[in-house]
């Protein structure tokens, strides 16, 4: 077993054994039977932020600084940016955004590569799930009980059936009881959507196995890696790759139509259907912006143009439910980037 505090993109509390801050982390996970305690930081929810912080919000309010119990940490989530995100410069909603986003990220991508490495690899625990005050920490779950975007990661990437692409091939996880069977569709897309090259392979994943898939010379090799973008999917299970980091690639601005009803089946609720009209990377909804009370099913969705998800809010009635359609309650990593 490996005891570790960070993996992933980027090292944290890993000074004591000279890891670099960077995605690739150099631990292979392939000569790791087991790997436990490892995670990354990210600040609570903005609505537990705004409870326990008096006056403007700031990265360095003083009660977030005294409860900060990593290293220089708040220096390190801008650092851990690195080339994965833009910097958010002096805008507190950008900050909580990004860094909260880069918390997910970096976790996921550690997990998802060690479950594609089963079955030598049997099994990850991450530090942590849930905090006992209202500070930035590991925690997926804030200190008021509130879920940040890692919690929404974890859920997906701990799903017992996975895509996870990585080193020229597709790996598929399957950790549920039967086998997991059908065609693999993998298309490159331009990011305005385009379709530029597509496969289908038909597989056959065993109950608690992986298969690997090689990419075809078409899939693995983009002609313009900042214009475009891999899918990968099985059944109802799919993931979106791009070959470049978000600082590279030509995201456009965000554009989309958006929906607000209210959802009369149960408790106050609302219904939030999102159809792009561009890319839309990550797309994340906050509702605790508008009523603390207020939660989301699901988060971090990334949409081709002309493809639609919907978001549920419970837990609140809302003043002004347009606000859930607008910025900063409602963002996606092309508001970074395009700014």
């Amino acid at each position: 077993m490996v005891d570790l505090q960070f993996l992933g993109r980027v090292a944290d509390d890993l000074e004591e054994q000279g890891a670099a801050a960077r995605r690739e982390f150099a631990l292979d996970a392939a000569d790791q039977l087991f790997v436990a305690e490892f995670g990354f930081q990210g600040p609570p929810a903005y609505a537990t932020l705004r409870r326990a912080v008096s006056g403007p919000l700031a990265p360095d309010a003083p009660l977030l600084a005294h409860h900060q119990k990593a290293e220089d940490g708040n220096a390190k989530l801008l650092r851990g940016l690195g080339d994965h995100l833009p910097p958010p410069g002096a805008d507190f909603d950008d900050w909580h955004w990004l860094t909260q986003l880069d918390q997910a990220r970096a976790v996921a991508f550690g997990i998802r590569h060690f479950r594609s490495h089963t079955p030598y690899c049997m099994g990850t625990v991450l530090w942590q799930l849930n905090d006992c005050w209202p500070v930035v920490s590991w925690a997926a779950v804030d200190g008021d009980g509130r879920r940040k975007p890692l919690w929404y990661a974890l859920r997906a990437v701990y799903a017992d059936r996975l895509i996870a692409v990585r080193d020229g091939a597709v790996h598929l996880v399957n950790d549920a009881p039967t086998p997991w069977t059908g065609t693999l569709r993998l298309t490159r897309h331009g990011l305005d959507g385009a379709v530029l090259a597509e496969e289908g392979v038909g597989v056959s994943t065993a109950a608690r196995s992986v298969t690997r898939v090689p990419l075809p010379v078409s899939l693995a090799e983009p002609a313009a890696p900042d214009r475009e973008l891999l899918v990968a999917r099985l059944g109802d299970t799919r993931t979106v790759e791009f070959y470049e980091e978000d600082t590279r690639l030509a995201l456009p601005p965000a554009d989309y139509d958006v929906t607000v009803t209210e959802d009369a089946s149960g408790p106050p609720g609302y219904r939030v259907e999102i159809t792009a009209r561009t890319l839309l990377r990550d797309l994340a909804l906050f509702p605790d912006r508008l009523d603390p009370a207020a939660e989301v099913d699901d988060m971090l969705v990334t949409l081709l143009p002309g493809e639609s998800t919907v978001f549920m809010i419970t837990g609140a009635a809302l003043k002004d439910p347009e606000a859930l359609g607008r910025h900063p309650v409602l963002r996606c990593v092309n508001d970074a980037v395009t700014r």
